[in-house]
């Protein structure tokens, strides 16, 4: 039986994604789990948002630790038991305390990182600094929001509510609830990134996405991950 264990915010969430040889993905993914792909294509998400009153179950928020921007590298999998998730290449993000807090309960690649994000009228600039990898998003969005028609890639992409992770050889998965995002398309997108090439899809930002979106956000529940069952 899952057990919600925290609440989180979501809020201004960019989704790009470029379409990857399915190939490709399937070479990074641990033993038995298999790419997802919709209509036999394949794709990979770079997702900067803004995390808000991130706090367990029956605690009020923390200064500091609550409140903090992430930006996500991910794909799409089927794990071993024919379940469908997603799967984290990497998650940077401005606390190092929930960083090592996700690392410990999730297994999720987590990293510490410096991160903005500026917003100007409909623009809004992310940007993420580990080390000397760096990524700069800048998206415009557009005043018409809707919510995904069934089938979609936009659902494909986008309504996904449950991860999977490796913490000590152990694969777990864990669910996601929140109601359907709300999104609009983008008027324009410029990407100049190198977390994904981090993750080990060199020279992918340098096209233009397949797909974009963004959303103004969602309230989640987040349950205790568990391990994952055949």
């Amino acid at each position: 039986m899952s057990l919600t264990v925290m609440r989180q915010q979501w809020r201004h969430l960019a989704f790009v994604h470029y379409e990857v040889d399915p190939a490709r993905i399937q070479a990074t993914l641990p033993d038995g789990f298999r790419v997802h792909t919709f209509q036999n294509r394949a794709f990979l998400g770079l997702v900067p948002f803004r995390m808000m009153n991130v706090r367990p179950i029956g605690l009020p928020p923390v200064p500091k630790l609550s409140h903090f921007l992430e930006t996500n590298v991910r794909t799409y999998v089927i794990a071993p038991n024919g379940q469908t998730g997603v799967w984290f290449y990497s998650l940077d993000a401005e606390s190092p305390t929930a960083c090592r807090i996700a690392r410990a309960t999730f297994g999720l690649p987590y990293f510490p990182a410096k991160m903005s994000l500026v917003r100007r009228g409909s623009e809004f600039e992310y940007r993420c600094t580990r080390g000397a990898i760096e990524s700069k998003v800048v998206v415009t969005t557009t005043p018409e929001l809707r919510v995904a028609s069934p089938e979609s890639l936009d659902a494909f992409l986008l309504e996904r509510y449950r991860l999977f992770s490796l913490r000590k050889g152990m694969v777990l998965t864990g669910l996601v609830r929140h109601e359907p995002y709300t999104f609009c398309e983008l008027e324009a997108v410029s990407v100049d990134d190198q977390l994904v090439a981090a993750a080990g899809f060199e020279g992918l930002t340098s096209e233009a996405p397949t797909h974009s979106a963004w959303s103004p956000g969602v309230d989640v529940q987040i349950d205790a991950p568990t391990r994952l069952s055949a």
